[in-house]
């Protein structure tokens, strides 16, 4: 059932929070909750990150959807320590570095999953209850 703040309808539940709505499924695995993000400038680009995460300006967005934004550049370092320094100064806690270059913090209600590599940097994000799953990695 739907709790202060939230509508349910079908198969979604919309939550809203402060100046962010999110859309999140309502499953059986117990995925579901809000979603805390904001939208931020990346050069001239809006890009939506979960809140307090940040990206250097000089950044190439490759795409950027409602839970994911990809990155392109060559060198994955500056993407890396903004995204990690940014996570720590927001609040976030580091859950599990399963792999060099994989990052999964839990915060602010967000799980995020932060994958880098030489020309792909990856943002993805959910609610905190699939931090456990994220950790797994694809092969769990």
């Amino acid at each position: 059932a739907p709790v202060d703040g939230e509508t349910q309808s079908g198969d979604t539940t919309t939550t809203t929070s402060g100046d962010t709505s999110t859309l999140v499924p309502s499953t059986s695995d117990g995925f579901t909750g809000e979603v805390d993000t904001e939208t931020i400038m990346v050069g001239p680009q809006e890009v939506r990150v979960p809140k307090g995460i940040k990206l250097p300006e000089s950044a190439l967005v490759t795409d950027a959807q409602e839970y994911h934004v990809m990155i392109g550049d060559e060198d994955p370092t500056l993407v890396t320590e903004s995204i990690t320094s940014s996570a720590e100064a927001a609040g976030y806690k580091l859950f599990a570095n399963p792999v060099e270059g994989v990052y999964i913090y839990t915060g602010h209600g967000n799980a995020v999953l932060f994958e880098a590599g030489p020309q792909f940097q990856i943002l993805t994000w959910g609610p905190e209850s699939m931090a456990e799953e994220l950790a797994k990695g694809p092969n769990g």
